[in-house]
């Protein structure tokens, strides 16, 4: 009998965007070289993401409010217009081969956000993703976004959770191209704050499952 193929997790908590991409690089670099797939899962501090379709104008107050608010500009690749990222919000970027799991990219992003709803609704939520832009939806504010690369059939970039996020910086930019786009979080429909490593965790074992792929944590 044959062994499953193997998802190795890894939490890392809180650090820079510029530092995540590296470390995705280093993740894809290894799953094009036969490793098995990763799951890297962290928070990042204050960031406004540019994706491909993304335009500067879309962020809508200066550098002087920048600097106040400790917020970095990234341009980056994935799919997607601006989107916030920072403190109190989940980033999960799985690392895989579409081949070895035998998905499509439309299908995998589809996964990404069945595997959002199934989680939040363990935490009493309902959201839903039918007749929305891409993302995860509580009635008509956000508390998902999803933007993904995929380069020789391997995934980079992927999902962001609000846990306990500061709404108010998504009031700074038309999110997702969105104009007067609602955010809300997990603390926010609930009323309080939340463990990130325990949502991390159960989301990684959504993510194993909907893959069919052995969850293996790294020991550190």
């Amino acid at each position: 009998m044959s062994q499953m193929p193997i998802l190795r997790g890894r939490y890392i908590g809180k650090t820079l965007y510029s530092s995540g991409i590296r470390i995705q690089q280093i993740a894809h670099e290894s799953v094009l070289n036969t490793g098995p797939a990763q799951v890297i899962l962290l928070q990042h501090n204050h960031v406004y993401t540019l994706g491909r379709r993304g335009k500067h104008k879309d962020i809508l107050i200066g550098n002087d409010d920048l600097n106040a608010l400790d917020l970095e500009i990234f341009e980056t690749d994935r799919g997607g217009e601006v989107t916030y990222h920072g403190p109190g919000q989940l980033i999960v970027y799985p690392i895989v081969d579409l081949t070895e799991v035998k998905q499509g990219p439309i299908e995998f992003i589809r996964g990404l956000e069945k595997i959002t709803i199934s989680t939040l609704s363990d935490f009493g939520i309902h959201a839903t993703s039918s007749n929305k832009p891409t993302g995860v939806w509580v009635d008509e504010a956000k508390i998902a976004s999803i933007g993904i690369k995929v380069s020789n059939k391997i995934t980079t970039h992927g999902l962001a959770i609000n846990i306990n996020t500061d709404l108010s910086y998504f009031d700074h930019i038309v999110s997702c191209g969105l104009s007067n786009l609602e955010h809300t979080s997990i603390a926010k429909e609930t009323g309080k704050t939340h463990s990130i490593k325990k949502v991390a965790h159960h989301v990684a074992n959504e993510l194993s499952n909907m893959l069919g792929l052995s969850l293996q944590w790294d020991s550190n």
